[in-house]
């Protein structure tokens, strides 16, 4: 297998993202789960959005970065996880929106570029677990 430019950047590329991803959902559980459910649900206290929905959305969101992020590494089971990390930033997206947070937002919408960029080359997916399965 060569590792041309395109092949290397698109590794280089997926890494980071894992990296963040696996980076955020360590530093909630650091910082302790429960700590950041209540700090989400103090933000969006005033908003029309069921505490109970943010709640649950808190508690999940820890596990799901780590488990995204450790995929994306690896570049194990890649487009799903790519597609869990999208779902999760459309989901922060739309809750940093409603509080009017649009630099938040914009940073978001740079890593959903990421996501499209990543999804629309998985052909250049090749130093991964995925391709190692694939034989």
């Amino acid at each position: 297998m060569k590792l041309d430019g395109k092949k290397a950047g698109y590794v280089l590329l997926r890494v980071v993202l894992g990296v963040v991803f696996l980076l955020y959902g360590i530093n909630k559980f650091q910082t302790g789960v429960g700590a950041t459910i209540d700090q989400m649900a103090r933000q969006f206290e005033r908003t029309f959005l069921p505490t109970i929905a943010i709640k649950a959305f808190g508690a999940t969101l820890p596990s799901l970065e780590v488990v995204v992020g450790i995929l994306l590494i690896a570049g194990l089971f890649t487009r799903a996880a790519l597609v869990v990390a999208g779902l999760v930033l459309l989901a922060l997206s739309a809750g940093l929106a409603v509080l009017g947070n649009a630099p938040t937002v914009a940073t978001n919408l740079l890593f959903l570029l990421v996501v499209y960029v990543l999804l629309s080359h998985e052909e250049d997916n090749v130093l991964s677990l995925d391709m190692a399965r694939k034989g």
